[in-house]
């Protein structure tokens, strides 16, 4: 949540969220999760940017990189490597 997020920044942390591979993913939203979070797509993508998370792991780069260049948004820090 954006307060979850605020809460780690304003603790002096960074923040990252990581997407499990897909056949993990769908593991996790059939079987042991909520079944709204199975989907790695644009609109996970721009939930999970909307909480402020400081970085994104994700499996579909490509989608993630479309999706901000449609919003106008630096694409540069999005796929940097670490």
């Amino acid at each position: 949540t954006v307060e979850r997020i605020n809460d780690i920044h304003r603790a002096g942390f960074g923040s990252m969220c990581w997407f499990r591979g897909p056949v993990r993913m769908k593991e996790d939203s059939s079987l042991k999760y909520f079944g709204d979070c199975g989907n790695e797509d644009k609109a996970m993508y721009d939930i999970v940017r909307k909480t402020g998370v400081q970085s994104m792991c994700v499996n579909r780069p490509d989608v993630l990189h479309g999706m901000l260049h449609t919003k106008g948004e630096p694409t540069h820090r999005a796929l940097e490597s670490h």
